[in-house]
């Protein structure tokens, strides 16, 4: 059924072409002249660079392009990606540093009884201070 549909539209439409281009010679003008017109332009341009344009060449430069492009397109999301993976590692570090207190410094065991004397004079003095007492209390 579907062959006959299409066999009597085509059959209909030749008919239609047949009987448009009898009445417009009959009448001597045609119908929708100025679009007609373009269109023949437009079909004449095509023509023309079908006939004069080296198409292995111009697809060869068309793909260069293409692959041009999508490797820039590639690169650029790759570097967002590495930018924004950057600051997710930057943010973690810098929390983790903050977090984390400095151990304390390694104390020399060949150090001199005068020199442990006063280390230990120093620490207790700021051990002492108002501010790490205050600490204490708040921590403790």
């Amino acid at each position: 059924m579907a062959y006959v549909v299409a066999i009597l539209v085509a059959l209909a439409l030749l008919i239609g072409f047949i009987v448009l281009t009898v009445y417009e010679r009959a009448r001597g003008a045609r119908f929708f002249e100025a679009y007609r017109a373009s269109l023949d332009a437009q079909a004449e341009r095509l023509a023309f660079i079908a006939e004069h344009v080296d198409f292995p060449a111009f697809l060869r430069d068309s793909s260069r392009e293409l692959a041009a492009y999508a490797m820039h397109e590639i690169v650029n999301g790759t570097l967002i990606t590495v930018r924004a993976l950057e600051r997710l590692l930057t943010r973690a570090v810098r929390y983790l540093r903050v977090r984390r207190p400095a151990p304390p410094p390694a104390r020399p065991e060949n150090r001199s009884s005068f020199v442990g004397a006063l280390s230990d004079f120093k620490s207790d003095l700021r051990n002492n201070t108002p501010a790490s007492v205050k600490r204490e209390q708040i921590v403790g």
